[in-house]
């Protein structure tokens, strides 16, 4: 709609009395052009998603690169997001598919055994002991 705005501006007379109290504002109009430029971004990432070969890789740097455009969507779009079901598990995919993950493993091995610690019981202790190796 905004685009076809534009398209229709420079076929407007300007000088007609008619149109000219329909028409924004030049003011208004520059922030019109930024407002436009600002969603074509999102709407190329928004196609972008909807593409056959895209990973959870692909969609959390497109997302970030939304975030960092514009703060503001980090509570929509973050990794920690309500909309995002499983925090964790899409965290751990991510790092695997950029190939950290022997990191990921360090960190679940070390959470075992710290856990290890504060849990009672010999069976549950051989239990987490054996996963982490």
């Amino acid at each position: 709609m905004v685009n076809r705005y534009f398209k229709l501006l420079e076929f407007l007379d300007p000088e007609d009395d008619d149109i000219l109290h329909l028409l924004p504002s030049p003011a208004c109009n520059k922030r019109l052009r930024s407002l436009l430029a600002e969603l074509r971004d999102i709407e190329s990432v928004a196609k972008a998603l909807q593409g056959h070969d895209v990973d959870l890789l692909d969609v959390r740097q497109w997302f970030d690169e939304l975030i960092a455009a514009k703060p503001e969507f980090a509570h929509y779009l973050g990794p920690r997001a309500d909309i995002v079901h499983s925090p964790d598990f899409e965290s751990g995919c991510v790092r695997v598919l950029r190939g950290q993950a022997l990191i990921l493993i360090m960190q679940r091995t070390f959470r075992l055994r710290l856990s290890s610690v504060f849990v009672s019981g010999a069976d549950l202790l051989k239990l987490q002991l054996s996963m982490t190796n």
